[in-house]
């Protein structure tokens, strides 16, 4: 390959460390590639550009004179054909994506860099050249992509979406995360994968909002469900199943004044997502029907019986009211935390109305506010609501004796009846706490939950049981509660260090030594 065919790189970085590794590293011109040259900081980076008019840029972030945000910017200005890639450490991150507002094309991580991961960015590049002309126009399919969901592209350059799009079917596909975390995914992964299986598609990232990347896959032939069982495969694999993120598939379109249209739509299903954070991937196939008819909650009934002192059955109302609000998919994610929010002012009044001291509640008022406010699903939200619930139980407990003294009697009760199915709500019920309360109870004064507290009751019972009796070990389990011979094996062995087998087997050889 002649020098003037291969791409001309420049790196950018004020560690000579890692542009010396960098440089070094790749058999640069054995895959097509020349580096032109090398600068240590922004500055320098555009005299260079200058010079050496580079298809493609390596550059750091942070750097001294002129970093690397900076440099994009002016990149994306005055330079828009040239290609960018970042250099990013972890805590990096809100940097990076104000980096792909600037046209940046993708970015690694600098504990990942290697010739191979450096290799299959620059071939994902080049393959994926995403300059939509080198005449007419300097805009990157990105950006025009990113016009067209905002309505507010040229009829050339929809003309130009066509030509770089020129299959009859599209499928858009939006992944989000919760804002102020880590981006999530590299979008040359995502590419990567689905041209694994569709080697004909033609697929681009565009990021129409903060928080967002949406690419748009086109081709002859393609299915959702086939490009939902690649995403599930993909957050398997890349660990990304426990993240706060969420993945948006439209069904088959043509593009023709509709992909507008369809990220329209994704709007709307981002808010079954909140009511369904399991739920990793939707299409519109996957949303559930609205089950019943919202039921207003009467907050003069709430704060009546409040007032009367019927404060489990208040908080029973009101719960179930909660209930049903996490099942209507309809009401707006705002209007939603705004009720939330309005309930947790009313409880903070009424228990300042009672006389009681509520300063705590007050100071941390508002950070149960904002932290409802940013909750990214439900179950966040439930999460916060269900920690001010337990600290209201606190302030409106009776005196701490008669607490006292029921706490006893619940704590003898578990011993006594250790080997039947206990759960936290029977016994609230039966001694007439709340549930919520008792779980608080638990947490603050043992240091564990009521599950963990009932187990090593449990457990206790059962090591006696295997140093006194020839009993078998699935009888023990049974005995002392456990249902599942496995999970009593599994609980055993996390409270004892070793399983009943050999807990009884070294038991019974300390004895024969004695």
């Amino acid at each position: 390959m002649q020098m003037n065919d291969m791409f001309k790189i420049l790196v950018v970085d004020d560690e000579m460390l890692i542009r010396q590794g960098i440089i070094h590293s790749v058999d640069w011109e054995g895959n097509g590639y020349q580096i032109a040259g090398e600068a240590s900081n922004g500055e320098e980076a555009i005299e260079q550009i200058e010079k050496i008019q580079p298809d493609i840029i390596i550059t750091d972030i942070v750097m001294p004179k002129m970093n690397g945000i900076t440099l994009t910017k002016y990149v994306n200005e005055y330079h828009p054909k040239i290609e960018m890639i970042v250099l990013s450490s972890f805590e990096e991150f809100d940097y990076v994506r104000q980096t792909f507002q600037n046209g940046v094309s993708d970015y690694i991580l600098k504990p990942k860099l290697n010739s191979k991961e450096l290799l299959q960015t620059l071939g994902k590049i080049v393959s994926d050249k995403q300059v939509v002309s080198r005449g007419t126009f300097s805009i990157s399919i990105e950006q025009i992509l990113t016009k067209s969901v905002q309505g507010i592209q040229t009829v050339n350059e929809m003309k130009e979406i066509k030509k770089m799009l020129p299959n009859n079917e599209c499928i858009l596909v939006e992944l989000f995360w919760k804002p102020s975390t880590a981006v999530p995914l590299s979008p040359s992964k995502f590419i990567k994968r689905i041209k694994a299986n569709h080697q004909d598609i033609k697929c681009y990232s565009f990021l129409p909002e903060e928080d967002t990347i949406c690419f748009i896959l086109n081709a002859d032939k393609m299915s959702p469900l086939d490009v939902k069982k690649i995403i599930h495969q993909m957050n398997e694999e890349e660990g990304l199943e426990n993240k706060k993120l969420n993945w948006i598939i439209t069904e088959s379109f043509i593009l023709k004044d509709q992909l507008r249209q369809m990220y329209q739509r994704n709007k709307k299903i981002r808010q079954y997502h909140f009511y369904l954070p399991e739920q990793k991937v939707l299409t519109i196939n996957d949303l559930p029907s609205i089950r019943n008819k919202e039921m207003k909650f009467d907050l003069n009934h709430f704060i009546y019986l409040f007032k009367k002192d019927h404060l489990e059955q208040a908080f029973t109302y009101l719960k179930q009211h909660i209930d049903q609000l996490s099942n209507q998919y309809d009401i707006e994610v705002f209007d939603f935390k705004s009720r939330i929010q309005n309930i947790v002012f009313n409880v903070i009044i009424l228990i300042g109305n009672r006389g009681l001291n509520n300063d705590e509640l007050e100071e941390k008022k508002y950070t149960y506010i904002r932290d409802l406010n940013e909750a990214f699903d439900i179950s966040e939200v439930m999460e916060t609501f269900n920690k001010f619930l337990e600290e209201v139980d606190e302030i409106l407990m009776p005196s701490v004796t008669r607490n006292t003294t029921d706490i006893s009697d619940l704590l003898d009760y578990m011993e006594a009846h250790y080997n039947e199915p206990l759960t936290l709500q029977q016994l609230a019920q039966h001694f007439h706490f709340n549930s919520s309360y008792l779980s608080s109870y638990f947490r603050k004064n043992h240091q564990e939950g009521f599950s963990e507290y009932l187990n090593h009751i449990r457990i206790h019972h059962a090591a006696r049981l295997l140093r006194e009796t020839r009993l078998s070990i699935a009888i023990i389990s049974k005995r002392v509660g456990y249902s599942d011979h496995s999970y009593f094996t599994k609980v055993f062995k996390k409270l004892m260090r070793m399983s009943p087998s050999n807990y009884r087997k070294e038991y019974s050889e300390t004895e024969r030594m004695q």
